[in-house]
């Protein structure tokens, strides 16, 4: 679990793809998949300059590379192979900094108690055997889920039950839990973190979220803002030991077909993008970058005006900031809003309270008016915005304070929305908007969602089809490192319902709230395209677009649901540049100049 270290390359350059199966959409629902068997990219600008039959594309790639030198360009040639070509990927919701710490600190994901080999073990063995971690002074965790406990282990869980181990109870140990929304805190750490300017950030209400146990002790759980604020009073990471984690994720990303991301970032992220950015050969990333930073990044929480920063610090083509700013490869992208927390937790703002816990309705993190501001401010600085809200009193808030604030295409974007009302979706179509939801969240939700909420509200629960057939674009994210980065997974749960054990057997939990595969699709391509204001270059294979895609061996629309769930990607491409391929990539290559000597 150490550091991992990544080779830097210039990527191998596609001039076209023959004799594959290219996917183009058809206009018309539920009429045949049709596929293109050529397809050919302009040098200039890595798009789409030809879809089509093999002819036209071989006399077309003469004009275009003759004047290239030897090797510069590849050809993919699926001639007798089965060889299928689709849409890159797009998440609509990630977190990739985080997921590139989650990938280098150690997992509590598969933890099913509190102790033996389990967490503990877990923890004690990463510090004692990585040699990298010479010259770190406190140790972090991720991923740890308290549904797949006992009562008495969960009892158990908190920050006596860390120390009590000799080698943890010497660092400082910050564990969070699977939603992000609660860290787990020894003593150590808590003495570290709890300085003056950290309870000065906690406004009266919130220092709450700092929990004890019946006798008034920190029992080492924090909760919403009191968790995110740990990551702040963390010493800080250089810029370079930023983007190594960093591109390690978008490396990971790019493994399982994504080309695109829609990620909210902190602290100053889009300093380490575009340090990767500015110092790749070609100025170029292997994912492209859509950045949301936090509301309170941009402007101030008192004023509710910008932050005052010096365009100087910039890079020009970031500035000024706004929506939309930037290159082909990182944009500005939306301001992220909190409204709520989450179901796991039993934070996420409910109208009627918890079903397995009678007094508590959750937490409201911005109340009506503030929000109501927040969002205005935001839309009259050239702001598009995005906003949590998972519960229904929380998603019924913002919907409603969208419909009454937007209008000339903000497209706001509502993230999650767990649990929507009949009101809350005649709001959102109202204002158009946007549900990013997270297909991944029911296979691990399932078998307590309905201890919480009860048998009358889960019919409105993960309601995908019904927000859909309501006329409201869904985008579709994998809230990463929050669940698995998988497209697939999501695809998968998407469509089934299930999780990856094919449970509930044998139709899946609520089944008439499935997509069908198109639809799922969609989420991943067209729809978080419109998500990003990218529907005319990318999202889809066509003329003018981007030429990022990913190659398959096998034709999405003739597998099983289980097969996509474990779909291997051959190759990614992203602007005609092969960011990712697998061993056997070799066999489908041919160079240009046996392309044209060859009538294929």
């Amino acid at each position: 679990m150490g550091r991992r270290e990544i080779q830097r390359h210039q990527f191998m350059r596609l001039a076209a793809i023959v004799h594959a199966n290219i996917w183009v959409r058809s206009q018309e629902p539920n009429k045949k998949k049709l596929f293109a068997d050529s397809l050919v990219i302009d040098p200039s600008n890595g798009k789409i300059i030809y879809l089509g039959g093999y002819r036209l594309a071989q006399e077309l790639i003469k004009s275009l590379y003759s004047s290239f030198a030897v090797g510069e360009y590849v050809v993919l040639n699926g001639k007798g192979k089965s060889c299928f070509v689709y849409p890159g990927l797009i998440d609509a919701h990630i977190h990739v900094e985080a997921l590139g710490n989650r990938l280098f600190w150690p997992s509590l994901s598969c933890c099913t108690s509190v102790r033996e080999h389990k967490a503990r073990d877990i923890l004690e063995r990463f510090w004692q055997s990585n040699e990298q971690l010479k010259g770190l002074r406190y140790l972090l965790g991720y991923g740890w889920n308290d549904e797949l406990w006992s009562s008495e282990d969960r009892l158990k869980w908190n920050s006596n039950c860390i120390d009590e181990s000799p080698i943890l109870k010497n660092i400082p140990v910050f564990l969070y839990r699977r939603c992000l929304h609660v860290c787990l805190l020894n003593k150590k750490a808590m003495e570290w973190i709890h300085c003056e300017d950290y309870w000065n950030e906690l406004q009266n209400q919130e220092r709450s979220y700092v929990k004890t146990d019946s006798f008034g002790r920190f029992n080492g759980f924090h909760v919403e803002k009191a968790a995110f604020l740990v990551q702040k009073y963390l010493p800080s990471s250089t810029i370079e030991e930023r983007a190594h984690r960093m591109e390690y994720a978008l490396s990971h990303l790019s493994s399982l077909g994504i080309t695109s991301v829609q990620t909210n970032d902190t602290d100053d992220a889009w300093k380490v993008y575009h340090y990767l950015w500015n110092h790749s050969k070609d100025k170029d990333l292997c994912v492209r970058v859509y950045l949301t930073p936090m509301w309170e990044e941009i402007f101030d929480s008192d004023t509710f005006q910008p932050r005052q920063v010096n365009a100087e610090d910039f890079p020009e083509y970031l500035w000024p900031r706004r929506t939309g700013r930037g290159n082909a490869y990182l944009r500005w992208g939306r301001v992220k809003l909190f409204t709520d927390g989450s179901l796991g937790a039993k934070t996420a703002a409910l109208l009627k309270p918890y079903q397995d816990e009678q007094d508590n309705y959750g937490i409201l993190l911005l109340d009506k008016e503030e929000c109501t501001q927040r969002v205005a401010v935001a839309y009259q600085t050239g702001w598009q915005c995005e906003t949590h809200a998972i519960g229904d009193r929380a998603v019924e808030m913002i919907a409603e304070i969208y419909a009454n604030s937007t209008s000339n295409d903000k497209r706001p974007v509502l993230t999650h929305a767990q649990l929507v009302t009949p009101s809350s979706l005649h709001s959102m179509k109202q204002s158009g908007t946007i549900v990013n939801i997270q297909p991944s969240f029911l296979s691990s939700d399932y078998p307590w969602i309905e201890s919480r909420l009860g048998t009358e509200r889960i019919s409105f629960a993960y309601a995908w089809k019904t927000i859909s057939d309501f006329g409201i674009l869904l985008s579709g994210g994998s809230d990463a490192p929050v669940e698995d980065a998988s497209p697939w997974k999501g695809i998968y749960a998407a469509i089934e319902r299930k999780d990856e054990q094919q449970q509930p057997y044998p139709d899946g939990w609520q089944p008439k709230e499935k997509l069908s595969l198109e639809a799922a699709l969609s989420l991943y391509t067209e729809n978080a395209a419109i998500a990003e204001y990218s529907e005319q270059e990318k999202g889809l294979l066509e003329i003018g677009y981007y030429a990022d895609m990913i190659i398959l061996e096998q034709n999405i629309f003739s597998i099983s649901a289980l097969d996509c769930l474990h779909m291997s990607v051959l190759a990614t491409i992203v602007g005609g540049k092969v960011v990712y391929h697998r061993e056997n990539w070799t066999d489908y290559i041919t160079s240009l100049e046996e392309l044209d000597k060859s009538s294929l």
